[in-house]
């Protein structure tokens, strides 16, 4: 009896460790998306990306106790522009330096849910351009957790690089998106 009694309070232990330290799982590097491609081809036009003073300044979007870590230890902002970035330089569209726009991205909020076989990224942005236009959206992006509890973030990181690649496919396909670039 004495030996169960100190395996369940060994287990309690454990488990109780587990509850406080949590984990923290590394999104995936951004990888370019095809169909994001083609539409930044049809614009025909050299873009700049910046990031705003305003945006969210996170180094991880968490939940309760664990949290997705950006690589590169960056902001979750930057991890956003970066891949808004990769997908203009994989279109040949982006310029830094002879630009025909520059649009300033703001990260207004971010959200992670996660339960049990339902989960999601919810984004609040808003892309302005120098051309004075702007444009705000919502986006959410909904995912299968495999996991029963918010501790375990595994499906959370590999959902998230897909995540930014649909948020980017939301912009530019809006509707309001070319008035940016004229």
């Amino acid at each position: 009896m004495k030996n169960i009694n100190k395996i369940v309070i060994t287990l309690l232990i454990i488990s109780f460790s587990f509850l406080i330290t949590a984990c923290s799982t590394k999104a995936k590097v951004y990888k370019p998306n095809i169909i994001n491609n083609e539409k930044i081809k049809q614009f025909s036009k050299k873009i700049d990306i910046v990031l705003s003073k305003n945006s969210i300044n996170d180094s991880s979007a968490s939940t309760r106790l664990s949290s997705v870590e950006m690589p590169s230890e960056e902001s979750v902002s930057v991890y956003i522009k970066n891949a808004f970035i990769t997908e203009l330089k994989y279109a040949r569209a982006y310029s830094s330096k002879d630009a025909g726009i520059t649009l300033n991205l703001e990260l207004k909020d971010i959200e992670l849910h996660t339960r049990f076989g339902r989960a999601s990224w919810d984004f609040k942005i808003q892309v302005s351009s120098s051309n004075g236009k702007i444009i705000e959206l919502e986006y959410i992006h909904k995912f299968e957790s495999l996991h029963a509890s918010e501790f375990d973030t595994y499906d959370a990181a590999n959902a998230f690089k897909p995540a930014v690649q649909n948020l980017i496919q939301e912009i530019i396909y809006n509707k309001e998106f070319v008035d940016l670039l004229n």
